[in-house]
């Protein structure tokens, strides 16, 4: 499958944002699973394409090329999947102050290993109308391994680029509850709890996991309920077990009847750093939709986000008009769009 996409990014801290990225453009391509040697081994191939430009600051173009392959075996009960894949980059500085304008080349090696059991168990309730139920418990182990390797020459533009050296095993346990009702299957709830230790020594910092500088990573949980279909509850809480406690919360709450309104309420605090709510509220009736957005800083005493936007809709074609104020940093925005049946957007601001 290929795909392209044209990315503008706005910093609303600031109202210089010369030195934001922007993606002119971004492609990228990858192949379903491929089985070869009677269908017990898979291989696929993904490659991407990035420009990375702004009007001030180092530019670059990074392309991708990442081959892997997968090998799955189950044995009485558990579940294996050993995977490795080769991770090859170049890069092209465009313009800058810190790197020489020669092609910089960077190739890391990542294996992954995967055990897992699952328990399945089927009963009724009478809660909401649920009916029957089923409850999956699934233990699992990863490990992570990626080889140290030099970044000399290689630009710092995302976590992409800093793949540390890795040596580490994550355990996790993981509950869902689904509800099974005239063939079909409906998520109830989902609770997932991870953590990390570092085989080699302290953990360096990876997207694999959160928190790093000692052996034991942040304990990572997770949960997700869905009571009805149309009402959701998220949160996810990061727990720090080397002295610093509590670093991170997220709650979210969705209520939502499809062609009539929405309600969505948020919550995200990290320590030291943010404490926001978001509301996000929203009807609908006959030819018109409005809907109402403001982000709360706890920190600040105040909002420092808010949209009104409303839409007319008659038939094959809309018009919304909007309104958005900010004080990250001040700035007030009208804006018109004309859509057509989903074939463009004219807009206005």
């Amino acid at each position: 499958m290929l795909t392209t996409e044209i990315a503008h990014f706005r910093n609303l801290l600031t109202k210089d944002n010369d030195y934001t990225y922007k993606y002119l453009p971004h492609i990228s391509f990858f192949t379903e699973y491929i089985p070869f040697f009677r269908d017990k081994l898979f291989t696929d191939v993904s490659s991407d394409f990035t420009t990375f430009y702004r009007e001030k600051g180092d530019t670059y173009s990074r392309l991708g090329f990442e081959p892997k392959i997968r090998f799955p075996y189950s044995l009485k009960g558990v579940n294996f999947l050993v995977s490795g894949r080769l991770i090859e980059t170049a890069y092209l500085t465009g313009k800058s102050d810190t790197f020489n304008k020669d092609t910089a080349y960077r190739q890391i090696f990542h294996l992954e290993g995967d055990a897992n059991m699952q328990f399945i168990r089927n009963y009724s309730t009478d809660n909401f109308g649920i009916g029957e139920v089923q409850s999956l418990i699934r233990p699992q182990l990863k490990y992570n391994f990626i080889p140290n390797s030099s970044f000399r020459n290689i630009p710092d533009i995302d976590p992409y680029d800093r793949l540390n050296k890795t040596n580490s095993i994550t355990y996790s346990f993981n509950h869902y509850l689904y509800g099974l009702k005239e063939g079909a299957q409906r998520e109830l709830a989902l609770f997932e709890v991870s953590q990390t230790y570092g085989l080699s020594g302290d953990l360096d910092s990876s997207a694999l996991y959160s928190g790093y500088g000692n052996r034991l990573s942040d304990i990572d949980a997770r949960i997700r309920l869905f009571p009805m279909t149309n009402l959701t509850f998220t949160n996810q809480t990061i727990l720090n077990v080397n002295g610093e406690g509590l670093k991170t919360v997220r709650n979210g709450f969705s209520y939502d009847v499809t062609g009539k309104y929405h309600v969505n309420i948020s919550h995200s605090y990290t320590r030291d750093f943010t404490n926001e709510a978001f509301f996000d509220i929203g009807g609908i009736y006959d030819k018109f939709e409005g809907g109402y957005q403001m982000r709360y800083s706890f920190k600040d005493s105040g909002w420092i986000e808010t949209l009104y936007k409303l839409t007319y809709r008659p038939s094959c074609w809309s018009v919304t008009v909007s309104l958005t104020q900010t004080r990250r940093p001040n700035d007030t925005r009208i804006g018109i769009i004309f859509n057509l049946a989903g074939l463009t957007d004219i807009g206005i601001f």
